[in-house]
């Protein structure tokens, strides 16, 4: 879907954030952890995208608790899982003003039995 018509808050819903905490964007960088922010504001988490000389879209780093946190019982100890993204979309909006959406597509799950 492209465009503020196919990806506004009918398709794409609301900013996902289970814990009730304010956008990535009004922390300081160094307060940003897994449950300091709303998890669904990548761009507050990771910076602003841009595409490469490739015309691709890279964005490295993972939305989860460290391992070395205090109250951490391992690596990944909380994360971002697919079931939780299910039925729920992305969308990437330009940096103006308006924020507004260039394009939008559904998380899926694809469930494949393994063979052994």
């Amino acid at each position: 879907r492209t465009g503020a018509s196919e990806c506004g808050a009918d398709f794409v819903g609301e900013l996902f954030d289970p814990f009730n905490r304010p956008l990535c964007s009004e922390l300081s960088m160094s307060e940003v952890s897994y449950y300091s922010c709303k998890l669904g504001d990548l761009s507050g988490r990771f910076g602003v995208v841009a595409p490469d000389q490739d015309k691709k879209i890279k964005i490295s780093g993972n939305v989860s608790e460290d391992e070395d946190s205090s109250d951490a019982s391992g690596f990944c100890y909380a994360r971002l899982t697919p079931e939780a993204l299910h039925q729920r979309a992305m969308v990437f909006m330009c940096n103006d003003e308006n924020e507004t959406p260039l394009f939008c597509a559904p998380f899926e799950i694809e469930l494949e039995q393994l063979s052994l």
